[in-house]
């Protein structure tokens, strides 16, 4: 019933009837599929059985990409080699995330200071290359929070990756606004980054017109010494009631 299972067993070869309540087991799934994750955690373990108190048959390092199948709610099942030999183990579920890559290109501006890209989907990986905040970049998506990109390093292409927490993404739809600067002074920056060095600078009150860009970012047409240059204003720099 919705509480219970019933088992056949062998106690001292004697076949017996049993009973085994719902919430002691976890069914599995008979159609494996094959997945990607990411380890997520600093020692990613293998286990003999799904169970976290069983041996640990191999380990990976925080950021690796592993493959694995589908088992249960709670579980993944892999298969890895140990001195040359195939064995099956269990991942937990909670150990993984789960890759949903998309070739996609997205546009994005670093917002840490610096922004790094590392060589694993992990911060504790070693950094490949840094960009100053309110660089633009461009990545695609990997998991729930963490972006791929290629970066060049000594002019070699490499596969790199960036905390989804560290980039704020482009509006592509941008939309001309008029707002009033309301902090004295109202700067534009060079970059989407108030680190960034100013390309002007507006009165408190001075009219502004300008586009949308980011979820905190505005982008503008400055002119400076006759000379057209593109800058950004902070969004809770100007008020556009």
């Amino acid at each position: 019933n919705q509480d219970w299972h019933i088992a056949t067993v062998y106690v001292n070869n004697v076949r017996h009837t049993g009973y085994i309540s719902a919430k002691d087991v976890e069914t599995t799934d008979t159609h494996q599929r094959s997945l990607q994750g990411i380890a997520n955690k600093k020692t990613t373990n293998v286990y003999t059985q799904a169970a976290a108190n069983s041996k640990v048959i191999k380990s990976y390092r925080a950021g690796q990409i592993l493959k694995y199948r589908s088992f249960s709610k709670q579980w993944f099942e892999a298969t890895v080699y140990v001195n040359g030999e195939a064995r099956t183990g269990y991942i937990s579920a909670k150990d993984v995330e789960p890759i949903n890559e998309e070739k996609q290109i997205l546009n994005g501006i670093g917002i840490k200071k610096p922004t790094h890209v590392y060589a694993l989907a992990s911060k504790d990986a070693k950094v490949l290359k840094s960009y100053k905040a309110g660089q633009f970049l461009k990545y695609r998506h990997f998991s729930k929070n963490w972006y791929k990109a290629t970066v060049y390093v000594n002019g070699k292409p490499q596969t790199g990756y960036i905390s989804a927490k560290d980039v704020e993404p482009i509006n592509e739809e941008k939309q001309t606004l008029n707002g009033v600067g309301i902090k004295k002074p109202t700067r534009v920056y060079a970059l989407a980054s108030k680190d960034a060095s100013v390309l002007k600078n507006y009165k408190y009150g001075h009219i502004l017109k300008f586009r949308t860009f980011s979820d905190n970012w505005y982008e503008a047409t400055v002119y400076i010494n006759g000379k057209r240059q593109t800058g950004y204003i902070f969004k809770y720099d100007v008020n556009t009631n």
